[in-house]
């Protein structure tokens, strides 16, 4: 298989993109700077592990899986996403904290069955984990939002 290389114009191109949302961050005032640095390398590093081990598959087949399995992972992530939109309407909150743990598990099911990946306990044990911790940052984040916006009220 013949190498991709990525050159530093090329990084140094895709990092001014974050720079620019840095830029509008801070014109606005939005206080956005910090977030959007962590979560753009974050996602930046991620990306370019997935990428590399797709690039250093020697046949087309597995290729072609790999990208498949990616494809079907984003899809099932952006839909764990939209199912936010639970929390927008007038459901109780353990409701529709319920109703997205519900949804995001058959996704993620269905995610791992659509790339024959095995379900098993400790899978299931790291998923309940993962989504008790995002939770928990998220509760936490939403929290100091609501009172920095109440003190400058």
């Amino acid at each position: 298989m013949k190498n991709v290389t990525v050159s530093n114009l090329s990084l140094v191109l895709a990092f001014a993109l974050v720079l620019v949302s840095i830029a509008i961050s801070a014109k606005e005032k939005l206080g956005l700077t910090k977030d959007i640095l962590i979560r753009a390398i974050v996602q930046l590093v991620i990306i370019g592990f997935v990428l590399k081990f797709i690039f250093h598959i020697d046949t087309l087949w597995l290729t072609v899986v790999s990208i498949n399995s990616v494809f079907i992972v984003f899809i099932c992530s952006g839909l764990i996403g939209e199912l936010s939109f639970l929390f927008k309407t007038d459901l109780s909150y353990l409701l529709a904290f319920i109703f997205h743990l519900i949804g995001t598990l058959a996704l993620f099911s269905i995610m791992m069955f659509l790339n024959n990946w095995l379900i098993n306990w400790q899978i299931l044990f790291i998923f309940i984990l993962a989504y008790a911790m995002i939770w928990l940052v998220i509760r936490l984040t939403q929290g100091r939002d609501i009172r920095r916006i109440n003190q400058e009220a």
